[in-house]
């Protein structure tokens, strides 16, 4: 990956990268799929802010104007929490989403957020980018608490869709 940036020229930025690696008993191949100067998913704001402390909302507002980053040294898995996971919520047909019912307030949800609310044109199948939304869940001491509390959140939203 360093070696492909340095062949690019770029010596500052933030970037969103993807890339799959296969691996096999023998040997391993490395594609990358795509290079974009931009954060990373609306959700993964929460995530790092989470999980490591670090904004990224605020060193990219640094590096656009050209300020030294004042978050270089925060240890990675500084932040509240430990355990993080979401889940994405998807139409279940084709049609308008009509009304959205949250889950119960629960304290390892951190955060709920829908794209668009009611009367938003949902595609069924849906593809990749498709999602209507998501929750994320959070947890400082307990894999099992956060991971129980993702579940029954996404079974407790009901979507709407006529």
């Amino acid at each position: 990956m360093q070696h492909i940036l340095d062949l690019s020229g770029i010596k500052t930025a933030c970037l969103h990268v993807e890339f799959r690696i296969d691996m096999n008993l023998e040997d391993w191949s490395f594609t990358l799929i795509e290079i974009n100067f931009r954060m990373g998913g609306v959700e993964n704001f929460s995530f790092h802010l989470g999980r490591d402390n670090h904004d990224l909302i605020r060193s990219n507002l640094e590096l656009a104007f050209g300020f030294p980053l004042s978050q270089v040294h925060i240890p990675l898995c500084s932040g509240m929490y430990t355990y993080m996971q979401n889940g994405n919520f998807y139409s279940h047909k084709a049609g308008t989403l009509t009304h959205i019912t949250p889950p119960e307030i629960n304290p390892h949800i951190i955060e709920y957020l829908f794209y668009n609310p009611p009367e938003m044109v949902c595609s069924f199948p849906p593809g990749p980018n498709d999602d209507i939304g998501w929750v994320v869940s959070a947890s400082r001491d307990s894999i099992s608490e956060m991971k129980q509390a993702l579940g029954k959140a996404m079974k407790q939203t009901l979507i709407a869709i006529e």
